[in-house]
């Protein structure tokens, strides 16, 4: 799996040996200083390790850079398959403390390009593990560094905990140690979450995606008590998943900012898209932001988050890592270029019918999946949707032969 010493930012080198932990520190109010002793130590170890490489890397590269850390430490940024731009402090530090506002919003952490995974069925609506990972080996070839696994769009309202369990499992051993790994572990039941949690952190899952419980309502506080039960369950980095449209209820600036007090509550998917409450959660605390709306990355990254958990990207992985990295590479043009590009191809997987149901029939198209086997109560769009789908993914140039499922431009 990832290691994650002290730190759960990571960076990547320019080798086949994957990933490596980057030198920043998750060090506001000193959460991450609080560990016991036993583990403070091995921490310390491994992140010695990690910052040697990180500037035996940097020396290869030739490239500078100075976060202001009290390390003093110099990194570079790189991906062996593309390189990022360097990253820049754009604020003063205060004194010991990193803040997510001191960067510009190319900071890898958890990845940047993040696929919300369909769970794929066999005909008789069994889960289909094999074709599972060999999607994950695709969309990790294609360009993602990060995986959500049965998160809404992997259907997990409707999968068993051994289906869950099995879903992980499969993933974490067709591309764990290349792209982070994230369950989606997060329900209405808190107890029920902290099990999955738990079972999850046992079988060497990155980091765990927690939803806004839904349908029970709670207050602010419940809310706050939900999440902070789930996280110190298990030693694992927590992704806060706000998604009021989804959950009924959003989570409150304040709630999101006593959040990030608790040590491992370290990120957030945001699909609320309240950029002026981000905004003042960013300044607020050092929590990472992700887009949690497709369509709406470009302007989340020039906000600050670090990149996107997606559903669009299953189809159009390569795009969308083309567009994280012309914004991190500060390549305004291309990047809004690629954004006009990719709006025909969310439109179709986002807005037309749900979206599991539209990435699944996409990509039984494109001869990625062999189906497009949903559970109910979601079912296959039919003839009319088909069309409208396939409408607006022509505009994109992407037209497909419906009965072999071959695309052509």
């Amino acid at each position: 799996m990832f290691e994650l010493p002290s730190a759960w930012w990571l960076g990547r080198n320019n080798s086949k040996s994957g990933l490596w932990p980057s030198i920043v520190q998750r060090s506001p109010r000193g959460r991450l200083n609080q560990r016991d002793g036993r583990r403070a130590a091995a921490a310390a170890e491994a992140q010695a390790q990690a910052d040697a490489y990180a500037v035996s890397a940097l020396c290869t590269q030739g490239e500078e850079l100075r976060l202001g850390l009290h390390m003093g430490a110099q990194i570079a940024a790189v991906n062996e398959d593309h390189q990022a731009g360097p990253i820049l402090p754009t604020g003063p530090s205060q004194g010991n403390v990193f803040r997510m506002s001191d960067l510009r919003a190319n900071v890898p952490a958890l990845g940047t390009l993040l696929t919300a995974m369909v769970t794929p069925f066999t005909e008789d609506g069994k889960v289909d593990y094999d074709q599972a990972a060999t999607l994950a080996e695709k969309l990790v070839q294609d360009g993602c560094d990060g995986l959500v696994v049965t998160g809404t769009t992997g259907e997990t309202s409707t999968l068993t905990d051994d289906e869950n369990l099995g879903m992980f499992r499969a993933v974490k051993e067709a591309v764990g140690g290349k792209a982070a790994i994230i369950a989606g572990t997060g329900t209405n039941d808190t107890a029920h979450s902290v099990h999955l949690s738990q079972r999850a952190a046992e079988l060497g899952v990155d980091g765990l995606l927690i939803v806004t419980p839904y349908y029970n309502k709670p207050s602010q506080t419940g809310v706050r008590a939900h999440f902070e039960t789930i996280a110190s369950a298990t030693d694992l980095p927590v992704m806060l998943y706000d998604i009021p449209g989804r959950s009924s209820i959003a989570i409150a600036p304040e709630t999101m900012i006593e959040l990030a007090k608790h040590q491992n509550i370290v990120a957030v998917k945001d699909a609320k898209a309240d950029f002026a409450a981000a905004t003042r959660v960013m300044a607020e605390t050092d929590l990472v932001f992700y887009s949690g709306d497709d369509g709406l990355t470009l302007q989340w990254m020039a906000l600050g988050a670090v990149g996107l958990v997606g559903v669009t990207t299953h189809v159009a992985t390569r795009r969308f890592r083309e567009l994280i990295d012309a914004v991190n590479a500060s390549d305004l043009a291309k990047a809004r270029a690629i954004n006009f590009e990719l709006e025909p191809v969310i439109r179709a997987t986002m807005t037309r019918v749900q979206g599991a149901v539209a990435a699944k029939q996409i990509l039984k198209w494109q001869g990625v999946l062999p189906n497009s086997v949903v559970r109910l109560p979601l079912v296959e769009p039919d003839a009319a949707e088909i069309e409208i789908i396939r409408g607006d993914l022509a505009e994109a140039g992407m037209d497909f032969d419906v009965q072999d499922g071959s695309a052509g431009k």
